[in-house]
């Protein structure tokens, strides 16, 4: 059972990743809260698979994120600003949870101060292209959790893994980013003048 979820995490993921690359600029609300509910139902799956929990089924868990999900599809647009701070500051954590996170915060009240303020500044400097920003965090984010997955189901968690998947995730993440901004007309401009031209 185990390894069947894991294997249904990997594949939510990685489309995930795809879907919101593809289709978040012309569907941004409707594809960002699907990628929120699907990667958190993804990330339930990973913590299930590897420490023997039973997170997805609890309602403590699933009403939340399906709640959130609701917030997002309805208010993306007027809190763009602030879901793509909260994008930053969940990689910011993923980078951090290999040394041993919740210890270093309660040894530093300022590491935790820098913390919250950090994601601050990339909001900042992209604020005019703040959408191509939240779209490339949410899917490098879940291309991130799809590869993380795709390990789980080879190797079992230690040390040294976490701080792979860690890296992997930061990889993923600043590749989704420079996607949206460099690449996206490589690969998708060119379908979209098609279907423009088919349609007028």
């Amino acid at each position: 059972m185990i390894l069947f979820l894991s294997i249904i995490s990997v594949i939510i993921n990685l489309a995930n990743s795809y879907i919101v690359a593809r289709f978040a600029r012309k569907m941004f609300a409707t594809t960002l809260a699907g990628s929120f509910l699907f990667s958190c139902l993804a990330i339930g799956i990973i913590v299930d698979s590897s420490f023997g929990t039973e997170i997805t089924t609890s309602m403590f868990f699933l009403i939340p994120i399906i709640a959130f999900a609701l917030l997002i599809l309805i208010l993306a647009n007027p809190l763009r600003y602030l879901i793509a701070y909260g994008f930053v500051f969940l990689l910011l954590l993923t980078l951090l949870l290999p040394f041993d996170l919740p210890k270093l915060i309660k040894d530093s009240n300022l590491l935790a101060f820098i913390l919250v303020l950090l994601p601050i500044v990339p909001v900042v400097i992209f604020r005019k292209q703040i959408r191509y920003l939240t779209i490339g965090l949410s899917s490098g984010g879940s291309l991130g959790f799809g590869l993380i997955s795709l390990i789980n189901l080879l190797v079992d968690p230690t040390e040294s893994i976490l701080l792979i998947d860690a890296i992997l995730y930061f990889t993923s993440v600043a590749f989704g980013v420079y996607f949206q901004f460099k690449l996206y007309d490589n690969f998708f401009g060119s379908q979209e003048s098609k279907v423009i031209e088919q349609t007028s």
